[in-house]
């Protein structure tokens, strides 16, 4: 009872923090730092005029026409042409911007009131790099810092999206395709569970990054969002860069601070407290940035009623060191750890008890090395440390069944990984890779179901009956796993792009090996359309800490592997609203067994004792859908909405 009323605390919480959690639609007033100079309307004048292909001649549609330094402008029609209403008098700089096009700057002087000038643009075919095409469909750039990349929400967007806790897990749910619980910091990704998504910080792969994973398996990330740069979340058709999983990629780039500048911070929040700081030294050359949190729901709980059985706590820091040895070859020194320690005493029977801790510890260098100017490379060299103990004692299920438990996980993994770049010609690039990695995980469970019995309660109730029933398995494992990549990017044309890649992957504990080829490509429709399409298999390695020795299975089964394939539309109308569209199939093969309870309770501590707890064995599983994604930018106000139809299902013998 008392824990259910800790999970009401953390739905208010979030209520309290994302008032507009549910809400698929976000309208927020976009940030302007220049100042409009506010002048009598009988000092206006009207700016119209065409615009045109500088080379064709083709009149242009959706163009964006503003005023710099003001919020005035407008979009130019079927025909080409645009009006500009109420332009003050005076000197002014006239910006023409459209998708696929160098902007063009052109000055204009209203001399007086009323006054009509009209102007011809010629916009120039701006000649896209072949390392900047997007050849991938169902990819999302959350406040990237990079100007190349086709950023979906900005930084002051981000910080409108209502979040829970600074988490930017929270804010990729509003985007199509991903879903997630109210409870749980966890997303899904067309119908595909966390866990087949991979998850990287800076190059490093995290491996299941959460506080409170008794709370629906994770209530919040041990990442703080202030410290992010960049997100790329890739929903499908991924290219062989990355492997190891079967729906996405959430890649996660830290921030990088402004050389010369220092600075310091504390904050609090409805949940935690967070310190940080930043900087540089004066060489310029040297930068450091450090972000720790420590959350306070005990501290809280506490207040509420000093008896609360349930204490969680948590903590987590990150930090970076950054040198720049030279235009071409930047080293960055990283560490990320977390900690967590939940308990719960039963009030009535303080003999009865459960503790869980976990964390995270990783260490890792990331050197990015330009060769030339046509030969790239980022090496990362790292070491993380995860583990999970779990106690429990006089625990009683639905059954009143007594269970003691002891549980003690924890692996290790060194890995070694390396990215290649090749812009081998104008209209040729070649990527590789190589990624080695050494896994050791250590596992210590026991457990005693404890089941007391009066056989005849009515001529002798004096005589008990006990049945125990027993779960022991101490082992030491270790393995390697090792995959390889090659992508070769082709330009036919002025409007096609094709990428043709393969993965190859093994792993020696469930001795798998495979190969997975993978296609991309993308199409320009005119000026304003963009057609991207993506086909590839894709397979996931049982991890080496995931037996489930605690129901009884002590087995590594083979690699799961799905199919994928994504249809995707982009369009820009003249009113300057985008369309994204699109449609995806993803078939799945050899899924792995995996244990559930049928009543579907994610927020036990230790739910292999749930009396309905059974072995599922699909035979295969499908997820289809259909993405939509509007959106407006203009100068006074940013909004955007999604929608989603999808069906996941799996195939279940008997």
């Amino acid at each position: 009872m008392v824990y259910r009323i800790l999970l009401f605390l953390v739905v208010i919480t979030i209520s309290l923090s994302a008032p507009l959690a549910h809400a698929q639609t976000t309208i927020a007033q976009a940030s302007h730092s220049s100042v409009e100079h506010i002048q009598p309307k009988s000092q206006t004048g009207v700016i119209k005029g065409i615009v045109q292909d500088a080379v064709s001649g083709e009149t242009l549609i959706g163009v964006n026409l503003f005023l710099q330094g003001s919020q005035i402008g407008a979009a130019s029609d079927f025909e080409g042409t645009f009006s500009i209403q109420g332009v003050p008098t005076g000197k002014h700089i006239l910006e023409a911007r459209m998708i696929g096009f160098e902007p063009e700057l052109l000055p204009v002087l209203i001399k007086e009131q009323g006054e009509t000038v009209t102007v011809k643009l010629a916009l120039k075919e701006e000649t896209v790099p072949l390392s900047e095409i997007v050849v991938t469909p169902g990819r999302f750039s959350v406040n990237s810092m990079e100007a190349h990349s086709p950023q979906t929400f900005s930084q002051e967007e981000i910080k409108n999206v209502p979040q829970f806790g600074e988490d930017i897990y929270r804010a990729v749910t509003r985007l199509p395709g991903v879903t997630a619980s109210d409870f749980s910091s966890k997303f899904m990704v067309r119908g595909g569970e966390h866990d087949e998504v991979l998850v990287t910080l800076d190059g490093l792969e995290l491996y299941d990054p959460f506080h409170m994973k008794d709370i629906g398996g994770g209530g919040l990330s041990i990442i703080d969002a202030g410290s992010i740069g960049g997100v790329d979340l890739l929903t499908g058709a991924f290219p062989a860069t990355y492997g190891n999983r079967l729906s996405g990629v959430f890649d996660i780039t830290t921030a990088t601070p402004n050389p010369g500048e220092f600075s310091s911070s504390v904050g609090i929040s409805f949940i935690n407290t967070r310190a940080t700081t930043q900087g540089a030294f004066k060489n310029g050359k040297t930068s450091w940035m450090a972000v720790g949190r420590r959350g306070y729901l005990d501290i809280l709980l506490g207040m509420i009623d000093e008896s609360f059985s349930f204490v969680p706590q948590y903590h987590d820091l990150l930090g970076k060191v950054q040198h720049q040895f030279n235009q071409k070859h930047t080293l960055s020194l990283q560490w990320l750890s977390s900690g967590d320690k939940l308990t719960y005493q039963e009030i009535l029977d303080p003999n009865d008890r459960a503790i869980s801790k976990y964390g995270n510890s990783y260490v890792w260098a990331n050197w990015r090395s330009i060769w030339s100017n046509r030969l790239f490379s980022t090496t990362v060299l790292s070491n993380g440390s995860i583990w999970r103990d779990r106690e429990g004692v006089n625990i009683r299920n639905d059954q009143m069944i007594r269970f003691l438990a002891d549980d003690q996980r924890s692996f290790n993994v060194t890995n070694f990984k390396q990215n290649w770049t090749f812009d081998a010609a104008p209209n040729y690039m070649l990527f590789w890779g190589i990624n080695l990695k050494q896994y050791t995980a250590d596992y210590t469970y026991d457990n005693t179901r404890i089941n007391q019995v009066v056989p005849d309660p009515v001529n002798d109730p004096t005589y008990v009956h006990t049945f125990y029933d027993e779960v022991s398995w101490d082992e030491e494992l270790s393995g390697f796993m090792a995959s390889a990549y090659t992508r070769h990017r082709f330009r036919l044309g002025s409007r096609f792009t094709t990428e043709l890649g393969t993965r190859f992957g093994a792993a020696s504990w469930t001795k798998d090996r495979f190969i997975e080829p993978r296609v991309n490509a993308a199409y320009q429709i005119g000026n304003s359309t963009a057609l991207r399409a993506g086909w590839g298999h894709f397979h996931q390695v049982q991890g080496i800490e995931q037996l489930d020795v605690q129901d009884g299975d002590f087995n590594f089964y083979k690699a799961q592997r799905a199919e994928h394939m994504v249809l995707g539309l982009e369009h820009l109308f003249e009113s300057g609203i985008s369309l994204r569209l699109d449609l995806y199939n993803k078939a799945l093969s050899n899924i792995r067994p995996r244990f559930i309870s049928l009543s579907g309770d994610a927020t036990r501590f230790f739910p292999e004792i749930d009396p309905d707890r059974t072995q599922i064995q699909p035979e295969s599983g499908r997820s289809r859908g259909i993405e939509v994604l509007l959106r407006r930018d203009n100068r006074k106000l940013n909004w955007w909405t999604s929608y989603s139809f999808a069906n996941a299902e799996e195939k279940i013998d008997g």
